[in-house]
Parts: structure tokens; C-alpha cells; sequence
């Protein structure tokens, strides 16, 4: 039963919109109504492209849309009646939970994000969870909006496995995730929703990172319809032939792997891509990895082509 908010006296509905960050009183002034004088003044969304917000204590944040330089606000410059309803993605860099507690922060909208993107050293589960309740907010049953968004995880040391962050974001579209370990296969498998796409998003998995999987999780995964893009270091004494022929025995023969002749169908099917890179570089740039250096092993499962093969 929803709070009956407009029964209050005049000042204790005065103290709660004191009490209250803007977003919080955005939403009571949602619920409540505009016309109720003691929530005033009314807060004003104001749709951005992308925030970026830097360590915890930051004291400006960036707003930009793509091929737009950013444009870096300070608390003061935002006047107090506004918000910024974040459209497209939030680039949260070298930060823990306590960026919640960033004024600035509080200045953002979050219900509407498709990208939330987080580099750092480390990942506290209690971030996610703080996130998470910020994006979809004073919501339950079975009526509550889903964030099937893109979560990109760049972080050096993760500690937060693949089964948490899926009890915090169960319906996402995409998942970039920081290292690989053993058994992260089954535990993708058990916990991914269909369709998901993945990838491993840094620079320190090596050949060796590619004993980890298991073929029966990854028939699993393709029968979901996911795709799942993972990359890799050589050995400096391994040729991309060799490493390539490694991959494709450990996938088997419920596989097949796809050549540059199959046609474009075969390739739009659901896969799992291995990049085999000679060197791979971390720069200050957000891209993933580098393109020079590189070869791609692509496998689907063989009882799902529609197309002629050679056998």
C-alpha cells in the first residue's frame, strides 16, 4: 500500500525533503505530486549521454556524448533543482563503495543507464549491491524493471566471482569480467541468462587461462544462445597454429570450427571465440586490447549448422 505522503503536516513533509539527496526527492515529488508545496522546489531531470566520475573524492564529473568532448562540472555548477538522467553509460574509474557518498553522485539518475562501466584495482560486492539499488530503486515483485544492460568490470585484482554479480544483475545483456579462473565456465552456464554476451575484459590471462574451460559448460552456454568472446596471451615459444590446434582438441569434436570461407550466417551464429594475441599491451585508453598481433579461433556447435561443411 503506497505511503499516504500528502496526509502529513506541512512541516514534517518540509524535514523529509531536507532529509532527502535530489534523487530521492525527485522520486517523492513523483509519487506525491508536483502541486505539494512542501516538497518544493521541483527537481529537474536533465538528460545526459555518459557521466564519468574519478576516485571517490572527485570533486568535478564529466558529462560527454560520443565525439563530444567532456564537458567537467563541479557540485556548485549544477544548480540544486537539477539532476542528470544518465542515458547511455557511467564510467566509474578508481573508486569503492564510498562514491555513493560523493555528493556528486547523488546528482545522478540512474534508472535509465544501458552501460555501467567500473575500472579499479579492486571490486567490493558492496559497490555492485549500492549500484544496483540505485538503478532500480523502490522496486520489487514481479513488475520490477530488469537492467539487461552492458556491466564492464575492469578491474586488476577481482575478487567478486561470476555467480555474485549475477545475483545482483540476473538479467544482463552483457558482461565484460576480470580474470579468469577455474571452473568460471560452469559457474557462467549455471548462473548466465540466454543470449548473454561475454568477454574477459584485461590484459593478464595468458594461454594457460585456456585450460580453464570446459567444453560440456560451453555446449551449455551455446544451447542458451550466449556468445562468448575470450582473449588470450601466447607463450613467446608458441606458435598461433599450435595454440589454435590446442583450443580446437580441447573443444572436440561436438564443435566446429568456423573458417573465413563459411558463409555469413555461420558466423552470426551463437559462438565461442577464442583471440590468441602475440602481446598484449595495457595502455590509458578505455579499449580493451589492441588489434595488431592477433588470430581468432571461432567454434559453434556442429549439430546446430545449416550450412554445407567440409567434413
Amino acid at each position: 500500500m503506497p505511503f499516504p505522503f500528502n496526509t502529513l503536516p506541512y512541516g514534517l513533509s518540509a524535514r523529509i525533503r531536507e532529509l532527502s539527496t535530489p534523487v530521492e526527492t525527485y522520486a517523492l515529488q513523483t509519487a506525491a505530486g508536483n502541486e505539494r508545496t512542501a516538497l518544493k522546489p521541483i527537481i529537474i531531470l536533465e538528460k545526459v549521454s555518459n557521466v564519468e566520475l574519478d576516485h571517490d573524492n572527485a570533486d568535478t564529473l564529466a558529462t560527454f556524448a560520443p565525439f563530444v568532448s567532456k564537458e567537467r562540472k563541479r557540485y556548485d555548477d549544477i544548480p540544486a533543482n537539477v539532476i542528470y538522467d544518465v542515458q547511455e553509460s557511467l564510467f566509474l574509474k578508481n573508486v569503492t563503495e564510498y562514491i555513493t557518498c560523493n555528493p556528486l553522485f547523488n546528482k545522478l539518475y540512474l534508472n535509465n543507464i544501458f552501460c555501467l562501466y567500473i575500472r579499479a584495482e579492486t571490486l567490493d560486492i558492496k559497490l555492485l549491491q549500492k549500484l544496483a539499488q540505485r538503478m532500480l530503486p523502490h522496486y520489487s515483485g514481479l513488475l520490477a524493471p530488469k537492467f539487461s544492460g552492458s556491466l564492464k568490470l575492469h578491474i586488476k585484482n577481482m575478487n567478486v566471482l561470476i555467480p555474485e554479480i549475477f545475483s545482483i544483475f540476473p538479467h544482463l545483456g552483457h558482461l565484460s569480467y576480470t580474470k579468469l579462473y577455474n571452473g568460471w565456465t560452469r559457474e557462467l552456464a549455471d548462473a548466465a541468462p540466454p543470449k548473454l554476451s561475454f568477454n574477459n575484459a584485461w590484459y593478464n590471462d595468458t594461454f594457460i587461462d585456456a585450460t580453464t574451460f570446459n567444453s560440456d559448460d560451453i555446449e551449455r552456454l551455446l544451447e542458451k544462445k550466449c556468445d562468448m568472446n575470450v582473449y588470450y596471451k601466447i607463450p613467446e615459444n608458441m606458435t598461433f597454429e599450435t595454440a589454435i590446434s590446442k583450443v580446437a582438441a580441447m573443444m572436440g569434436p561436438k564443435f566446429y570450427q568456423l573458417l573465413k570461407t563459411d558463409p555469413d550466417k555461420g558466423w552470426r551464429m551463437p559462438m565461442f571465440s577464442v583471440t590468441l594475441k602475440e602481446n598484449i599491451v595495457a595502455d590509458n585508453q578505455d579499449d580493451d586490447y589492441a588489434n595488431a598481433g592477433s588470430q581468432i579461433a571461432a567454434f559453434v556447435l556442429r549439430k546446430k549448422v545449416r550450412f554445407n561443411i567440409n567434413e
